[in-house]
């Protein structure tokens, strides 16, 4: 059930997790978090410094809610409750994960950018809620990176 790197839930755990969720009836978003920059730390300083920045990535995004690695660069933050705690979070988690991956030895380059899809009480089916906000995702990086964006 666990990413082996990151210790996170891994793609399938987490798309059971909150597909339960959403099928009990629970409001919150899904967020799709991608490590900006993270071939050229590879490039620079080799695969154990990206693998530190995956890693604390994993250990901050963690600490907001059920996350999860889609694999990758890529991962997945299930957080229950109202719409307005989420865009607080996502705006949150994009300073929190620069400040942290900027302070590791050789995390400097990397940023993390968001997107982030809101249901409701009435469900969404998680493919889409997931689709959705991996579009946001990309508006965010052609946006200038280090940004979260939400779904319109």
């Amino acid at each position: 059930h666990t990413d082996s790197l990151t210790g996170i839930a891994n793609r399938g755990h987490w798309f059971g997790f909150v597909g339960e969720r959403l099928a009990a009836g629970r409001a919150g978003a899904v967020f799709v978090c991608d490590i900006d920059f993270l071939k050229q730390v590879n490039d620079t300083h080799g695969h154990a410094a990206g693998d530190a920045v995956i890693s604390e990535t994993a250990r901050v995004l963690d600490r907001h809610g059920f996350a999860g690695r889609l694999g990758g660069d890529e991962f997945t933050l299930w957080i229950e409750g109202e719409p307005t705690r989420s865009a607080v979070v996502s705006n949150e988690l994009v300073v929190e994960l620069a400040g942290r991956l900027a302070a590791l030895p050789a995390g400097g380059p990397a940023t993390v950018s968001v997107g982030v899809a809101m249901t409701d009480r009435h469900g969404f089916d998680l493919d889409r809620l997931v689709e959705t906000a991996d579009r946001a995702l990309y508006r965010a990086k052609a946006s200038g990176r280090m940004r979260a964006c939400a779904a319109a």
